[in-house]
């Protein structure tokens, strides 16, 4: 019977019984999302205490060995600029939420999005191959004054190229570089394409 009256009524027996399934409120829907992205700026904020801490331990280790460790350079270089832009594409995400707006469908976009994260992570990789190559030629060669010329791989010149560009920023322009990882954060948040739903993905 009610098969019969679902099918009459063009719904499933499910509806019949308990009715239909109340959507979120606006004001829910805000709240899940002020949420999510306050659990990213959360984690954002334990990335930079870690790394500030971590990179403190450093510099209290190359006071007895007078080397920096490998990993203070890797820390500046990657887990900061990871924490700037989660910082600027969570708050960016947060004034389009609020602004209405939705991610674009154009085509372009999405070109220039999948550029832009090709290039970080090509810094990424840049920045972790320099500092392991550097840690591997003093572990194995006892080259503690930095000067790893002599045992500098193809890969490796190419990278740290790229590398020691992005480190003079860093030792120069120290809020430049702040502000440029957050503006990539921004860009990402702006430029990230529309997920397709799974009835625009059928057709």
């Amino acid at each position: 019977m009610l098969q019969l009256l679902a099918e009459a009524l063009k719904t499933d027996p499910n509806t019949l019984i308990y009715g239909e399934k109340k959507e979120q409120s606006a004001d829910q829907t805000w709240r899940k999302e002020i949420l999510k992205r306050v659990i990213w700026l959360v984690i954002a904020g334990l990335i930079i205490m870690i790394s500030a801490s971590l990179i403190q331990y450093g510099g209290e280790i190359a006071k007895d060995t007078l080397q920096v460790p490998i990993w203070s350079p890797w820390l500046n270089s990657v887990a900061y600029p990871i924490a700037y832009m989660i910082i600027g594409s969570q708050i960016m995400a947060l004034v389009l939420q609020a602004c209405g707006k939705r991610n674009s469908e154009y085509r372009w976009i999405k070109a220039v999005f999948l550029i832009l994260v090709a290039a970080i992570l090509v810094w990424m990789m840049a920045a972790t191959v320099s500092c392991a190559w550097i840690e591997y030629v003093r572990r194995v060669y006892g080259n503690t004054s930095g000067d790893v010329g002599a045992y500098e791989s193809v890969v490796f010149q190419f990278f740290n190229s790229i590398w020691i560009e992005g480190v003079r920023i860093y030792v120069f322009h120290k809020w430049l570089w702040m502000l440029g990882w957050g503006v990539c954060g921004m860009l990402l948040a702006i430029l990230k394409p529309k997920k397709k739903s799974a009835e625009s993905a059928e057709n």
